[in-house]
């Protein structure tokens, strides 16, 4: 089933909420989708994981570019919240090496053109954050704040 078909099951049951849900089913199962999310700071966890081999490594191997030491935090609106369990679910996972560090979960994708991996670590407070890899710092090259709104394209 295509957007189109999509967007006029939409327009055709608008009213009904069961069907509202059904219908967000739908989008989380196509491949390829986008979501939004508010940039804000992190802690420094991901430059302090990405500074180790095994998942610098990894990471690099699978996404086919050599990952900043850093990652680009964004805050997960209310509406957009279900694309960790997408990434946790569906996407690919780099274990740690050892106990204390857990797995990360990620799925490929493009922030204003540039490829990136959408990361979720196993082990972090935040319920509401995806952190964001790419070649570059996306910060510094995008010229992004704390509160911009950007898309990512999940591939």
């Amino acid at each position: 089933m295509g957007g189109e078909n999509l967007r006029g099951l939409e327009r055709r049951f608008s009213g009904s909420k069961l069907v509202g849900s059904k219908i967000g089913e739908l989008r989380k199962r196509l491949k390829g989708f986008a979501f939004r999310g508010i940039v804000c700071t992190g802690v420094g966890e991901g430059r302090h994981y990405l500074g180790l081999p095994v998942y610098w490594e990894g990471l690099r191997r699978r996404l086919g570019f050599r990952p900043y030491r850093g990652t680009l935090n964004l805050k997960l609106p209310r509406e957009w919240r279900w694309v960790r369990s997408y990434i946790l679910k569906r996407g690919e996972r780099l274990e740690g090496f050892r106990e204390e560090l857990g797995a990360v979960s990620f799925c490929r994708g493009k922030l204003a053109g540039e490829p990136v991996g959408v990361l979720v670590p196993e082990r972090t407070v935040h319920r509401d954050v995806v952190e964001v890899v790419a070649a570059r710092r996306l910060r510094k090259v995008l010229a992004l704040s704390d509160g911009d709104e950007v898309w990512v394209e999940i591939t």
